[in-house]
Parts: structure tokens; C-alpha cells; sequence
């Protein structure tokens, strides 16, 4: 009882291994891992399961229990869901702690490097490139694939040929 409280206390604190110790318990009999660590004064989860853990059902499950325990200095939570295996998240999603209420942010896998633009109105000029870039990719790719279509269809069909094989 005594080392419960002492987790208990440490994740109240802000303790980022008491946190995950806490969220791990219950999480476990339904075949996810938790890693967590803090980040200026972001909790980041990782939950990592054979199929990837269901967004909403761990969602809840966090925001029910972060805003319960209330840790010291963690003013938001990133939550990754990863399926066992990947190094790309399969859904992202974030907790905004503040004075006003929770804040709940999400962003599909897609959409994975949002948190590291810079909050500018010129951040913009990275996505649009990016965007640009992925159109000519696709252009080009019909380009080269209809030169293939043309190129096979010029040829002159050769009858098949029997193949003897020596014992």
C-alpha cells in the first residue's frame, strides 16, 4: 500500500515513469504498452498494442485519468498509437491542460509533423511545397506510365516458346 502511494504521489509530482507505471496497470490486461516522457512540460504516451490500440477508448482512458491526478507541470498530452512494429504512429492525438478545461486536439497519422511547425505565417510555405512537390511526383508517374502502356502495345506479339528441359 505504501509503494501504491508512493507511485501515486510521484505521478502527482509530475513523475513521467509514475505516470506511465499508473496507466500500465490497467492497460496491460488489454495487450498495450505505455512508454511515457515529458517534454517541456508535455507527457508523451506511446501506446503500443498487436493491433493498434482504439483511439477513442485510450483517449478517454487518459483524459479521465490525467485530469483526475492532476501531475505538477504537465500542461499538455501527446498520445502516439502505435501498432506493434511500426515506427509511425497510427493516430496522434492531444490533451491541452489549461485553466479554461481540457482542450482535446487530434491529428491523423498524416498529419504527424504539425507540432514541429513553427508557429508563423510562413509555416504554411513548407506544406504548400510539400503538396507541389507530391503532385509533380504523381504527375510524372502517369507520364512514365503511359509511356509503358505505349511501348508494349507497339510490339509485335511473338508466339510462345517451349521450353525443353534436359533430365
Amino acid at each position: 500500500m505504501k509503494a501504491q502511494q508512493s507511485i501515486l504521489d510521484q505521478a502527482q509530482q509530475g513523475n513521467a515513469a509514475a505516470i506511465g507505471r499508473l496507466m500500465q496497470a490497467p492497460l496491460s490486461a488489454k495487450g498495450i504498452t505505455v512508454n511515457t516522457h515529458i517534454k517541456n512540460g508535455c507527457l508523451q504516451v506511446n501506446l503500443v498494442a498487436d493491433t493498434c490500440p482504439p483511439k477513442n477508448a485510450s483517449l478517454s482512458f487518459i483524459k479521465n485519468g490525467i485530469t483526475h491526478l492532476n501531475p505538477q507541470g504537465v500542461r499538455a498530452v501527446r498520445i502516439d498509437g502505435y501498432q506493434t512494429g511500426s515506427s509511425t504512429p497510427s493516430w496522434i492525438s492531444r490533451i491541452n491542460l489549461g485553466s479554461n478545461g481540457d482542450d482535446l486536439a487530434s491529428a491523423p497519422s498524416g498529419d504527424l509533423y504539425r507540432d514541429r511547425l513553427p508557429n508563423n505565417p510562413r509555416a504554411g510555405i513548407g506544406k504548400k511545397l510539400l503538396i507541389a512537390l507530391g503532385l509533380a511526383g504523381l504527375i510524372l508517374l502517369g507520364i512514365w506510365a503511359a509511356m509503358a502502356l505505349t511501348n508494349t502495345n507497339s510490339k509485335t506479339p511473338t508466339s510462345p516458346t517451349e521450353e525443353v528441359l534436359e533430365p
